[in-house]
C-alpha cells in the first residue's frame, strides 16, 4: 500500500517539480551517428575529455550533453570544468545547438568563425576563460541568440558592429576584456535588450546616441572605461532603468535634467568621472537604494530632498567640491548604512538627527570644516564598523557612549581640537582594529583599561598633550602592526615592554621625554621596518648599550627607514647600511655611499644623523663586532 501511496505523490509531484525528472530512467538515446564523430574530435581539443563524448554513446550519460529524441545535441553545458586546451571549430557542425555553455573551462584560442552556423543558439556563454584574438563579427548571424556573455575572456580589439543585429538578445556581457574601440553606433538596434554590460575595457569616445533607442533596457554598466564624453541626454528615455553604472569613464560636463525622467532607478552611480555643475535633483529620484556622485567636481550645497529617498541604504558624494551645512532630513532615511560626505567643503555642526541612523554601518564626514562638539547622543548608532570625523574643527571630548559601539573596526577623529583623554568605556570596544586619535589636544594620561583592546593593529595617539608614563597595559596588546605615540608629553624610562610587540613594522615613539638604555627591547622586533625614537632637546639622551651586556642585535632584523637622531650609539656596534643591487649599480648612489663610509669609519660613536640614513633611502642593519649579515639579494657593509 505504502508503495503505492510513493508512486502516486511522484506522479502528482512531477508537474510541479519537473527538473527532479530531467535524467528519468527510459529508453537509451544514443548520440547522433553524425554528430558521434564531431564530439570526439571535440574532446580531442581539451586536455580533459568529458565522459561519454564518443559516437553510439548514451546521450544521457555523457558529461555536459542534452539531446533530442533523435540523438541530435541540443545543449552543451560543460561550465567550471577545466577541459584546458582550445575551442574546438567542429562544435559548429552541431547545428542543432540551442545552448553552449562553456564558462571558466580554462580555454584559449580564438572563438571559432563556425560559431555562424549554431542559427538555433538561444544562450552562448565563453566567460572567464583566456581567449585570443577579436570577437568575430559573424557572431551577429545567430539570429536566435538570447543571451551573449563574453566577460573576462581576455578579448581585444573593436566591438563588432554585426552585434548589433541580434533581433531576441535579452542580454549582453563584453565586460573584463581589452575592447578599445568606440561603443558601436549599431548596439540600439538592440531593441529587445534588458541588460548591457561593457564595464572595465579601454573603450574610448561617446557614449553613442542611439543607446537611448534601447527602451526595455533594466540595466546599463559602462563604468571604467575611457569615454571622455559627456552623458548623452538620450539615456532620459531608458525609463524602465533600474540600474544605471557610469563610474569610471572620464566623463565630463554636467548631468542632463532629463535623467529626472529615469524614476524608477533603484542604483545611480555616476562616481570617479569629471563631472561638474550642480548636484542633480535627488528628490526625483524615490525608489533609489544606492546612489554613488563621488570622486567629481559637483559643487553648491545639498538640498533637503536628499531626506525624501527614504530607501537609500548607500549614499557617497564624497570628493567633490560641495559646501553648506550638512543636507537636513538625513535622520528619516532609516534605512541609510553607508554614509560618506568626506573631503568636501561642508561647514556647521553635526546634524541633531543624525543619531537616528541606526541602521549606519559606515560614517565617513572626514576632510570637512565642520566645527562644535560631538553630540553623546551619536552613541545611539550601535551597528557603526567604521567612523571617521578626521580633519575638521571638532572640539570638546569624545563621547564616553563611542563605547557602546561593538562591532566599530575603524576609528578616526584625529586632526581636530578635541581635548581630554581616551574615554574608559572604550576597553568594552574589543573588536577595534584602528584607532586614531593624532593630531589634538587629548591632555591626559592613556587609561589602563586600553589592554583591552586585544583586536588594535593600529594605534595613532601622535601630536597630543598626553602625559604621565607610558602605560603598561599597551604590552598586552600583541597584535599591534603599527604604534605611534611621537610629540607628546610622556615621562619615563624607555619602556622595554615593548618588545612583547613582536608583529610590529612601525614604531615611532620621538619627541617625548623618555630616557635610559634601550637594551634588548628594539632588538626582538625583528619585524620592523620604520622606527624613530628620536627627541630633539632631549638632554638624557637614549643609548644602546655597550657589548659587555650581553646583547646580540638584530641576527635577523633589518630596517627599511630608521631615525634615531640622538640616540648615542656606544663604542664597540657597527652600522651595516644596506642596499639592493639594482641601487648599488648607480653610480651616483656608490660615491653618496662612499661619502658616508668615510664619515663613519672617521666618527665612531657620533650621533646618528637622520639626513645620513633617508638622503641614501637604503635599508639599515645593526651588526655586532665584526659579525656580517646577509639578506637575500642585498649588499651588505660593515664599518669595521
Amino acid at each position: 500500500m505504502m508503495q503505492y501511496l510513493l508512486l502516486l505523490t511522484a506522479l502528482l509531484a512531477a508537474p510541479l517539480f519537473p527538473n527532479l525528472y530531467v535524467q528519468a530512467a527510459g529508453p537509451v538515446v544514443p548520440i547522433d551517428a553524425l554528430q558521434g564523430p564531431v564530439l570526439a574530435a571535440c574532446s580531442g581539443a581539451w586536455g580533459m575529455a568529458p565522459a561519454g563524448w564518443s559516437g553510439g554513446g548514451d546521450c544521457s550519460q555523457a558529461q555536459g550533453l542534452t539531446c533530442d529524441s533523435n540523438g541530435m545535441v541540443v545543449a552543451i553545458d560543460l561550465s567550471n570544468t577545466p577541459l584546458d586546451g582550445r575551442i574546438p571549430q567542429e562544435i559548429g557542425s552541431l547545428t542543432t545547438l540551442t545552448l553552449l555553455n562553456l564558462a571558466n573551462c580554462s580555454l584559449s584560442g580564438y572563438i571559432p568563425i563556425s560559431f555562424s552556423a549554431l542559427t538555433s543558439l538561444s544562450l552562448l556563454d565563453l566567460s572567464h576563460n583566456s581567449l585570443w584574438g577579436t570577437t568575430p563579427s559573424e557572431l551577429g548571424l545567430l539570429k536566435n541568440l538570447r543571451r551573449l556573455d563574453l566577460s573576462g575572456s581576455s578579448l581585444h580589439g573593436s566591438i563588432p558592429s554585426g552585434l548589433g543585429m541580434l533581433p531576441k538578445l535579452r542580454f549582453m556581457d563584453l565586460s573584463s576584456n581589452y575592447f578599445n574601440s568606440s561603443i558601436p553606433v549599431s548596439l540600439g538596434r538592440l531593441n529587445t535588450l534588458t541588460a548591457l554590460d561593457l564595464s572595465s575595457n579601454s573603450l574610448g569616445g561617446r557614449v553613442p546616441w542611439s543607446i537611448g533607442l534601447l527602451t526595455r533596457l533594466n540595466d546599463i554598466n559602462l563604468s571604467t572605461n575611457s569615454l571622455s564624453s559627456s552623458i548623452p541626454s538620450s539615456l532620459g528615455l531608458l525609463t524602465r532603468l533600474t540600474s544605471l553604472n557610469l563610474s569610471g569613464c572620464s566623463l565630463m560636463g554636467t548631468v542632463p535634467g532629463m535623467l529626472s525622467y529615469l524614476t524608477g532607478l533603484y542604483a545611480l552611480d555616476l562616481s570617479s568621472n569629471a563631472l561638474n555643475g550642480t548636484l542633480p535633483k535627488l528628490r526625483k529620484y524615490s525608489r533609489l537604494a544606492h546612489l554613488d556622485l563621488s570622486a567629481n567636481s559637483f559643487q553648491g550645497t545639498v538640498s533637503g530632498g536628499v531626506g525624501k529617498l527614504s530607501l537609500l541604504q548607500h549614499l557617497d558624494l564624497s570628493v567633490n567640491q560641495l559646501n553648506g551645512t550638512l543636507p537636513k532630513g538625513l535622520g528619516r532615511i532609516s534605512l541609510l548604512s553607508h554614509l560618506d560626505l568626506s573631503m568636501n567643503s561642508f561647514n556647521g555642526n553635526l546634524p541633531e538627527d543624525l543619531d537616528q541612523l541606526t541602521a549606519l554601518t559606515n560614517l565617513n564626514l572626514a576632510s570637512n570644516t565642520i566645527n562644535g562638539t560631538i553630540p553623546d547622543s551619536l552613541g545611539n548608532l550601535t551597528n557603526l564598523r567604521s567612523l571617521n570625523f578626521s580633519t575638521n574643527l571638532l572640539n570638546g571630548s569624545i563621547p564616553a557612549s563611542f563605547g557602546d559601539f561593538s562591532h566599530l573596526l575603524y576609528f578616526d577623529v584625529s586632526y581636530n581640537g578635541l581635548n581630554g583623554s581616551l574615554p574608559v568605556s572604550f576597553s568594552r570596544l574589543s573588536a577595534l582594529k584602528h584607532l586614531q586619535v593624532a593630531n589634538n589636544q587629548l591632555n591626559q594620561t592613556l587609561p589602563a583599561s586600553i589592554s583591552s583592546l586585544i583586536s588594535l593593529t593600529n594605534l595613532n595617539i601622535s601630536i597630543n598633550f598626553i602625559n604621565g608614563t607610558f602605560p603598561a597595559a599597551i604590552s598586552s596588546l600583541t597584535n599591534l602592526v603599527a604604534l605611534d605615540v611621537h610629540f607628546n608629553s610622556m615621562n619615563c624610562s624607555f619602556p622595554s615592554y615593548i618588545s612583547t610587540l613582536t608583529k610590529l613594522t612601525w614604531l615611532d615613539m620621538s619627541d617625548n621625554k623618555f630616557w635610559g638604555p634601550l637594551g634588548e627591547t628594539i632588538g626582538t622586533l625583528t619585524d620592523l621596518e620604520f622606527l624613530c625614537i628620536h627627541y630633539e632637546t632631549s638632554r638624557d639622551r637614549m643609548c644602546i648599550d655597550a657589548p659587555d651586556a650581553g646583547i646580540d642585535f638584530y641576527t635577523t632584523f633589518y630596517l627599511r627607514m630608521v631615525d634615531l637622531h640622538t640616540v648615542l650609539v656606544m663604542e664597540g656596534y657597527d652600522v651595516s647600511f644596506v642596499a639592493v643591487q639594482e641601487a648599488m649599480t648607480d653610480n651616483n648612489y656608490n660615491d653618496k655611499f662612499k661619502r658616508v663610509w668615510t664619515q663613519w669609519k672617521n666618527e665612531r660613536g657620533f650621533l646618528i644623523k637622520r639626513r645620513v640614513l633617508t638622503e641614501l633611502g637604503v635599508k639599515v642593519k645593526w651588526a655586532r663586532g665584526s659579525k656580517i649579515h646577509q639578506q637575500g639579494q642585498t649588499h651588505t657593509l660593515v664599518v669595521s
